[in-house]
């Protein structure tokens, strides 16, 4: 069924270390959904949101809303020119001189996804993070904003995009989301992908499904996995060795 999550912001969960999450996906998950999920902190916020030093990594917290990603909308239920904002409104940014996936600059918080018309109304609004295993914070490593990834995927004519997180080395965790009438809505969570765009747009295949390529460490190769639209669901068919040379 299409998962649906309604305007008003979600109440924050528990804070996982990014490096001990637990393992994506749901009970009927393949191999295509494994390592670790997103939407999870690297360290927590201080109480009077102080900067904190620890072990070499500097911590402060952010003094303002950020844009992390932005995308333009012709294809959607209201019929007119949408703006979608990513943005940050609680969280902090650190700098960890430590080697390993999240050395360097990065943001980490909680995201919300913001719509508005050509008039600046708001239209819709999601707790992002609340969409990934874990729920809560995100991480995103400080840069410019990205652009969102439009493309319709369900082949009901509205726009759709993508939004990851790390999933550990071989790839992101992402999760589909989409713009009805009453707020944005989940079409699909937990696709585990070897790419590393923070927001990628899958390969068509036909009007309503999509070919989503990872890797299966268990067989030690790239695999492709088709996950077709059957009116209120992505059903997965069977994966394959991939063809694209990696």
């Amino acid at each position: 069924m299409k998962l649906k999550i309604k305007n008003a912001l979600a109440v924050v969960g528990t804070i996982a270390l990014l490096s001990g999450c637990a393992a994506g996906g749901s009970a009927n998950a393949t191999k295509e959904e494994t390592g670790p999920t997103g939407g999870a902190s690297s360290s927590a916020e201080s109480a009077g949101g102080v900067s904190s030093e620890t072990a070499g990594m500097v911590d402060a917290r952010l003094q303002e809303p950020v844009t992390l990603a932005e995308g333009v909308s012709e294809r959607n239920p209201f019929g007119t020119r949408v703006t979608i904002r990513l943005m940050m409104t609680r969280g902090n940014e650190s700098n960890d001189p430590e080697p390993g996936p999240f050395q360097g600059e990065f943001r980490q918080g909680i995201c919300e996804l913001v719509a508005w018309d050509a008039d600046g109304k708001e239209l819709a609004r999601l707790d992002a993070g609340e969409s990934f295993d874990g729920g809560g914070r995100m991480i995103f490593r400080k840069a410019d904003p990205f652009e969102l990834a439009l493309a319709d995927y369900n082949g009901d004519g509205w726009d759709d995009f993508s939004l990851g997180q790390w999933g550990g080395s071989n790839g992101n965790i992402y999760s589909l989301f989409t713009l009805e009438r009453d707020g944005f809505g989940v079409l699909e969570r937990n696709i585990h992908s070897a790419e590393r765009a923070y927001s990628i747009q899958y390969p068509m295949e036909g009007d309503r499904a999509f070919r989503n390529t990872y890797y299966d460490q268990e067989a030690g190769a790239y695999m492709d996995i088709v996950r077709r639209w059957t009116g209120d669901r992505f059903v997965r068919e069977e994966p394959v060795r991939t063809a694209t040379i990696r």
